[in-house]
């Protein structure tokens, strides 16, 4: 029986890889050196990326370079047309909304929707809308455009309070569009006649302080259609301005976004159009999937946010995979963690709080960026087999450790009651309860991003990640940790690392890049807006983050090709982080067989051996073994 389950087995083997431990981890790789070359295997096709950049991992002057094709933006080819075109018209237009400015939104209405989660209006962003439709039919016969008076006429009294308000968050959130602010500049350096013309009901004095608050001096006129009554979309606004400047149309040249109002309206007049798209239409042109997690995200706030926020960085100056990666997926994950923490260690009323290595690192520097509450932070190293020592040892030994522990504890000030621990994930909620034995009398709690379904007696806890179905922890892991080896332990008051694997150098390498670009999420969400609330749910953060695991580009693939991690607790065996992206296509994942039935081959093989040898055992306990020359 065994003989023919070895077959199937080896046959098995053949077809996917060449060691079972490999399939039984799923850290399956056919490689080959060639040249300089390495050669990776995706189904049948073979990708090859060079090798000297896998190398550069290990070397000491180790920088990371961005990729050529990732670094090239629509951007550039409609700057340098956009330059030419510019050099030939003596007057340049420019359209304001989504084209000098941009708000943090993927739709404008969606400011209406956060102004009502800010101040708990319940109903007020449905009144809003409603409010400015029904005053532009009642006012439509006389005026093709209103104020923003009177929409806050038109509305319902129990709102009308909100109006201030509005302009508050209008005037925090616009900010300059920084691609069309390159423009701006060449067009006045340039020595041209700038004019901005808007569709609008916000007043033309708010919007100059909108203006110089974002940098955009030096034009010569501002026309905003509130102050005429009458818009670009019906020509009549563009009418106006060529009769009041004295003007002719050739001359000039608008530049904007709306292809009606800024495109088709003012080239039927005479004058050159230069289409724009806007932020978010680039964002889902550059990426697909993130159209995509939209339409499934349509009516989250917390979503159009996060998307605002993301095509307004898509334009700045690519830097480097790290930090855009960083940014992209690590930012709005490690914001979305630390804005619920805020809320709840004001709730809890806790003063200090300690951000464990080596998950609390960046943790530790976007929650002192965001919080509101007084509490002081400590980034603390609390080796592993410390605490287990403390919960599980009472030798002379373990009370030395102990003792040089508190040594180095000393130099925080712990003297309050009530601590707060802050880490990713736990399965054991070791150090948690490594601190309560060392201080049985304070009131500890810990803060996760996720937790085992272990309980542990009288344990005190929170976790962000409700949902235990989601498996990104081994990304969560990534997204969270430091520029530095796993700790050993602590001596003499300091902390002293283990030897840096091949695989820890590489982290270590990369994570100073992947750490700023999560920062620098937290600081542009902090130059939109003045008042934090959380509208990051951790569903939705999963859901945006499993666009990157679920389809990865062939760039992402390339650049977590050397990434490794270590499940075990002593971190002593490192597994490819993602190598199911380097075998989607192969027989081993898309063959009948699945995963499950390679395993119980291999048990079954794993049995017969062990009944195999048992019976020899026995048969040469009965003098019936013989053995063959």
């Amino acid at each position: 029986m065994y003989i023919f389950i070895f077959i199937n087995l080896l046959l098995l083997l053949l077809t996917v890889s060449k060691t079972s431990n490999e399939i039984i981890n799923e850290l399956v790789l056919d490689s080959e050196k060639k040249n300089n070359e390495l050669k990776y295997f995706q189904g049948n096709n073979i990708y090859i990326t060079n090798k000297q950049y896998l190398e550069n991992f290990n070397n000491d002057n180790f920088t990371i370079n961005s990729t050529a094709d990732y670094n090239y933006k629509k951007t550039d080819i409609l700057f340098n047309n956009l330059k030419n075109v510019i050099d030939q018209y003596s007057i340049i237009s420019f359209d304001i909304f989504d084209t000098l400015l941009i708000r943090p939104y993927v739709e404008p209405k969606d400011l209406f929707v956060h102004l009502e989660n800010l101040n708990n209006a319940t109903g007020f962003a449905k009144s809003r809308i409603e409010a400015e439709s029904n005053i532009r039919k009642k006012k439509s016969h006389k005026f093709e455009e209103i104020t923003f008076d009177d929409i806050y006429q038109q509305i319902e009294p129990k709102y009308k309070w909100l109006k201030e308000k509005e302009l508050e968050l209008e005037y925090n959130s616009l900010k300059a569009r920084s691609f069309l602010k390159d423009i701006y500049n060449y067009a006045i350096l340039k020595k041209k006649r700038v004019l901005i013309i808007s569709d609008m009901y916000l007043s033309k004095n708010f919007l100059e302080k909108v203006l110089k608050k974002c940098g955009y001096e030096n034009y010569e006129h501002l026309f905003i259609s509130s102050e005429y009554g009458k818009t670009k979309s019906s020509g009549l606004l563009y009418s106006i301005i060529l009769k009041e400047l004295n003007i002719s149309s050739k001359n000039i040249l608008h530049i904007g976004d709306n292809l009606r109002s800024d495109i088709s309206i003012p080239r039927e007049i005479g004058i050159n159009a230069f289409h724009i798209p806007k932020v978010v239409e680039f964002l889902f042109e550059t990426d697909p999937r993130i159209k995509a997690f939209y339409m499934n995200h349509n009516n989250n706030l917390g979503a159009s946010i996060l998307l605002g926020l993301l095509a307004s960085h898509n334009e700045n100056a690519y830097k480097n995979y790290w930090y855009e990666f960083g940014y992209k997926y690590a930012g709005p994950v490690i914001f979305g963690y630390m804005q619920w923490l805020d809320e709840k260690i004001r709730a809890d009323e806790i003063k200090k709080v300690l951000f464990v290595s080596r998950d609390g690192y960046t943790l530790e520097k976007v929650f002192n960026l965001i919080k509101i509450s007084d509490s002081k932070t400590y980034y603390i190293y609390f080796p592993r087999k410390i605490a287990q020592k403390c919960l599980y040892e009472n030798t002379e030994e373990v009370e030395n450790s102990r003792m040089e522990f508190l040594l180095y504890l000393n130099q925080f000030d712990l003297n309050d009651n009530k601590l707060g621990i802050v880490d990713s994930i736990t399965n054991y909620y070791t150090t948690q309860r490594g601190l309560i034995t060392l201080f049985p009398k304070k009131n500890i709690k810990g803060y996760y991003w996720f937790v085992a379904k272990e309980k542990f007696e009288n344990l005190k806890f929170e976790f962000y990640q409700k949902e235990h179905k989601h498996k990104i922890g081994d990304l969560i892991e990534l997204f969270m940790t430091a520029p530095t080896p796993p700790i050993d332990t602590i001596k003499d008051g300091k902390p002293v690392f283990k030897e840096a694997s091949d695989a820890e150098i590489i982290r270590i390498k990369l994570y100073p890049e992947l750490s700023n670009g999560a920062i620098d999420f937290t600081r542009d969400y902090l130059k939109s807006f003045s008042i934090l609330k959380s509208f990051f749910t951790s569903d939705m953060l999963i859901e945006w983050v499993n666009i990157f695991l679920y389809s990865p580009t062939e760039i992402d693939k390339n650049m977590f090709f050397t990434i490794e991690h270590a499940p075990d607790d002593n971190h002593s065996k490192y597994f490819k982080l993602f190598n199911h992206w380097y075998y989607k296509n192969h027989k081993f994942v898309n063959g009948n067989m699945k995963k499950f039935q390679i395993k119980r081959i291999i048990r079954k093989a794993k049995k017969a051996i062990k009944i195999k040898k048992l019976n020899e055992i026995k048969n040469k306990k009965k003098g019936l073994y013989k053995v063959k020359n």
